[in-house]
């Protein structure tokens, strides 16, 4: 079993537009982190209980601003960094890649005629189309990048041109064909699914999407036995020395995110909070010190454990522990390959999982109404990451302290079967 797990994870942690996806909202987390943070400022009275008009009014109007340019153009902006992604991956001009995926987009977006012609609604920029962006950028890119290796779409210009003009021109053929292709592909297919259901509304590729693919999809990913499946093949993962979180960053963001941004806009509005699990809950609930919860590795290390070895590689590893970075630990304790020590650092996390779960169903602990990075400390990324900053501290100890626990005996196990090989090679000597 732990050969194909090894095999399908690296397939999926390769594959290209996986990795793609990964990579596009890794490189958008400034502007990410900035919209997030702007609905948190305008918000902040309704967490510690201050009165509404605690910021004036042109704070707010500020902060707006920069929602509105950042987490509410989420999917543009993923759409342009998966074709910017996908033609470096294929050593292809990566920016104009990144053009025509956001030009195809563009061009399959409806519009709204609100006074003048253009207008497009936010529900498609922000993160609720996300599953049509990625897949109209993918297309797009793989579209671009092909036609684009074919020699004889290529407009080759005479030396002495500027390499931007010269490039610009090589693509010209291939460009404008690739946004026709797309057009042409989910027009037809939005004609197609209409003229065979014949309800009478027109329903767009968003409207399809949504309901037969995006909407049931969320719906399954919040819940418990997603939040325990995903729990349980990030760690089994890393147990084989592959980088789970990495691995699963692809598939988890466009399901998770979603949901994320509806609880920031629930939150932005003084609505009640809808979902309970999103990536930002393993986060801040689930994977204090990294994967694994080994933060209560670490504890449980320097509260019981005799080894010398074991000892100096806590120490070295609480600090970069508190910033959830956790390398040092899973490859020098080791946990790889562990037999072990494996079993609590897949334990901690699926018994913490239901613990989070079922307090943050009965609202003891808050719900996550910010994007935060990953690195961000325990205690404040309960502070500005959910609506309830004081219950969701107390959930991260307990948490915490449940880790400690587990972990506790097996690391006296742990201890005895590494004395017992010791004493074995001495008495061989």
């Amino acid at each position: 079993m732990g050969e194909k797990l090894i095999i399908l994870g690296g397939k999926v942690g390769a594959q290209r537009h996986l990795v793609a996806i990964r990579d596009a909202f890794g490189t958008i987390i400034p502007l990410i982190f900035a919209g997030s943070l702007a609905v948190l400022l305008n918000n902040i009275h309704s967490m510690f209980g201050l009165q509404e008009s605690f910021l004036p009014q042109f704070i707010r109007t500020f902060n707006g601003n920069v929602y509105w340019g950042s987490f509410a153009m989420i999917n543009l902006l993923v759409v342009i960094m998966i074709g910017y992604n996908l033609g470096k991956s294929y050593d292809c001009n990566p920016i104009l890649a990144a053009l025509i995926s956001f030009g195809s987009f563009i061009a399959i977006t409806p519009q709204v005629f609100n006074g003048e012609w253009g207008a497009i609604g936010s529900a498609y920029t922000s993160a609720v189309s996300l599953f049509v962006g990625i897949l109209v950028s993918v297309i797009a890119s793989e579209v671009f990048i092909k036609l684009s290796r074919n020699k004889k779409l290529i407009i080759k210009l005479p030396e002495g041109v500027p390499p931007a003009v010269a490039r610009s021109f090589a693509a010209l053929i291939p460009g404008v064909a690739t946004m026709y292709v797309v057009v042409a592909v989910i027009g037809g297919a939005e004609a197609l699914y209409n003229a065979m259901v014949g309800t009478g509304t027109f329903m767009t590729i968003f409207d399809i999407i949504n309901e037969f693919v995006a909407a049931p999809l969320r719906g399954l990913a919040d819940s418990l036995p997603a939040a325990l499946l995903v729990a349980l093949f990030n760690h089994l993962l890393w147990v084989f020395s592959l980088h789970g979180s990495n691995i699963l960053e692809g598939v988890m963001q466009p399901v998770y995110f979603p949901l994320l941004e509806a609880n920031i806009r629930a939150f932005a509005e003084g609505a009640p909070i809808p979902h309970i699990v999103t990536k930002q809950m393993f986060d801040i609930y689930i994977y204090m010190g990294g994967s694994g919860l080994t933060l209560g590795m670490l504890i449980a290390i320097f509260i019981s454990s005799k080894n010398q070895a074991k000892r100096a590689v806590a120490k070295l590893s609480i600090g970069p522990g508190l910033f959830n970075i956790n390398e040092p630990v899973i490859f020098g304790i080791p946990i790889v390959l562990n037999p072990i020590l494996a079993i609590p650092f897949i334990l901690a996390p699926m018994i913490t999982v239901v613990t989070t779960y079922v307090a943050l169903s009965l609202n003891l602990a808050g719900r996550t109404i910010a994007f935060i990075p990953w690195s961000t400390p325990p205690i404040i990324s309960a502070l500005i990451g959910t609506d309830k900053p004081v219950g969701s501290i107390i959930l991260q100890l307990i948490n915490l302290a449940i880790s400690i626990l587990i972990y506790i005996p097996f690391i006296k196990l742990s201890d005895r079967a590494e004395e017992k090989i010791e004493q074995n090679k001495n008495q061989r000597a």
